[in-house]
């Protein structure tokens, strides 16, 4: 929770190998919403690609905006 607003944020997520279980990522995300329900939540802010849109909205989160996100390996 960010300060004491009812505002959650779900910065991002780390997958192992880079493997997408659609059935796990549901099931941790309705766990989020849960534990920000029990917290007295009112908000919940997730970013997400095309991969999780699907979910995210059935879950009841509305897009409000598209975002571009870049990265640089260096060596």
């Amino acid at each position: 929770m960010i300060d004491d607003d009812g505002w959650f944020e779900i910065y991002g997520l780390d997958l192992k190998d880079d493997s997408f279980d659609v059935e796990l990522f549901e099931e941790l995300l309705r766990q989020a919403l849960n534990s920000a329900k029990e917290l007295a939540g009112e908000y919940m802010t997730f970013f997400c690609d095309e991969v999780g849109e699907k979910i995210v909205t059935n879950l009841g989160f509305e897009c409000v905006g598209e975002y571009v996100g870049y990265k640089k390996h260096i060596i």
